[in-house]
């Protein structure tokens, strides 16, 4: 097997190969999260004139579940 000299050209072709697929496999990984996520935002919305407690607990669980959703990206 010949042994292929490294260029500027393949060196981007490359980093592109690698460019798109992440791209793509992070929408497949993205768009059911943040669909899951609204979801759940949108059904534990507090209720108006709700009580403070309420909406305390929705900032908190948003709290909780939002470092799950940035590491599920990364």
């Amino acid at each position: 097997m010949d042994q292929a000299d490294i260029t500027w050209l393949r060196a981007l072709k490359i980093w592109w190969s690698f460019s798109w697929r992440a791209f793509v496999l992070m929408l497949l990984v993205m768009v059911p999260l943040e669909a899951v996520f609204f979801w759940y935002a949108m059904s534990n919305l507090p209720k108006a004139g709700g009580s403070p407690a309420d909406a305390m607990r929705m900032a908190g669980t948003m709290a909780a579940i939002w470092p799950i959703f940035m590491a599920a990206l990364f």
